[in-house]
């Protein structure tokens, strides 16, 4: 009963030792993916947005009013290029 009794205590104490080593691990992945995030800008910015607006339900928000725009005075031929600009 005791060999049992140790053996469940030392499985559970490397457990808990696996476990924390692992959140630790997950937070350090999360921070460097947190670090890594970069903001988009200029033609990659406006093909995303215009991406966004053009799946929006219904009527888009006011914010889609100059992606919009920019889209519908683009010839319609460049329109598929532009908007592979936008990462995926």
């Amino acid at each position: 009963m005791k060999k049992i009794l140790t053996s469940t205590i030392l499985a559970i104490s490397i457990f808990a030792i696996n476990a924390n080593a692992n959140e630790e691990q997950i937070r350090q992945q999360a921070q460097q993916k947190a670090n890594s995030v970069k903001t988009l800008s200029g033609d990659a910015k406006t093909a995303c947005q215009i991406i966004l607006c053009l799946a929006a339900v219904g009527t888009p928000p006011t914010q889609c009013i100059k992606p919009l725009d920019i889209l519908h005075s683009m010839k319609p031929w460049k329109r598929p290029g532009f908007l592979a600009k936008c990462p995926r």
